[in-house]
């Protein structure tokens, strides 16, 4: 009730119905949730549509880790038409321009960027920007459904930014860090389950542009602990989100679910 994404918001409003309908409809059922986050599954235990004795599991995405993968830095920029060895900054979401995503704030902390002039930025998914001219240069690509070149963009990049407000665990970041590209991001959702401060890249706080573009000029000034941070990521990647691991780890939770053994599982 009173939901804030209802337009006509009151506490009989159609948020309420959709709980109780839901709740009538898991009534005495035997639920157990698996969530890709552990920040999802906090949020999942909250909610009162479950029934008593629901059970709740975190189990990462799985990335095909053949497709993700880097390639020389030299050759990605080439196939992409990036000319220059400046540090390169990328960003991508599905649609740039939604909120959510955070866009409204790395603008804003690429402007405060001491040097601007080490630095360019690449930008994909649909969505136009209207862009000032005290911005570093800065490439927009349009929507990618290509992995291929959505790879070729990871490993051009030498920082992928993700500064979404609330997000689950943001694909764009799993995905860069497959290719070796360290990640800053907001410490928001499941962003920190896998932006691992001084491993596998940096976080600021949620929604502050000076503390994102802070952590920004860290990374563009300490090339040597960026290209660590990218060979960890690389490697927390292989060892926790590799497709074929965590969809056999799917196939034992069911196992455990029928066996009547769930409450000892643990990914």
């Amino acid at each position: 009730g009173s939901c804030p994404q209802v337009e006509n918001q009151h506490a009989g409003d159609v948020s309420d119905l959709s709980f109780r309908t839901k709740r009538r409809a898991l009534k005495g059922k035997s639920i157990h949730v698996i969530t890709p986050s552990q920040w999802l599954s906090d949020l999942a235990r909250r909610s009162e549509v479950w029934p008593a004795g629901t059970t709740f599991n975190t189990l990462h995405y799985g990335l095909d880790l053949d497709l993700f993968q880097s390639v020389s830095k030299q050759q990605a920029r080439s196939e992409l038409g990036i000319v220059g060895e400046k540090t390169l900054i990328a960003f991508g979401a599905e649609d740039v321009t939604c909120q959510r995503k955070g866009v409204q704030h790395l603008l804003p902390a690429l402007k405060q960027l001491e040097d601007k002039r080490a630095v360019e930025c690449l930008m994909f998914g649909s969505g136009k920007l209207d862009l000032s001219d005290d911005l570093p240069l800065l490439y927009q690509l349009g929507y990618v459904d290509s992995l291929k070149r959505q790879s070729l963009i990871y490993s051009a990049a030498d920082i992928v930014v993700v500064p979404s407000l609330e997000d689950n665990q943001p694909q764009v970041g799993l995905e860069a860090l497959a290719c070796g590209t360290p990640v800053i991001g907001f410490n928001a959702g499941g962003i920190p389950e896998y932006v691992r401060p001084g491993e596998t890249g940096l976080l600021a706080e949620v929604g502050d542009s000076a503390d994102l573009s802070k952590q920004i000029g860290w990374l563009v000034s300490h090339v040597d602990e960026r290209q660590e941070m990218g060979v960890r990521g690389r490697k927390m990647m292989e060892q926790e989100f590799e497709k074929n691991s965590q969809s056999q780890k799917q196939v034992d939770f069911y196992k455990h679910v029928l066996s009547g053994e769930v409450d000892s599982v643990a990914f």
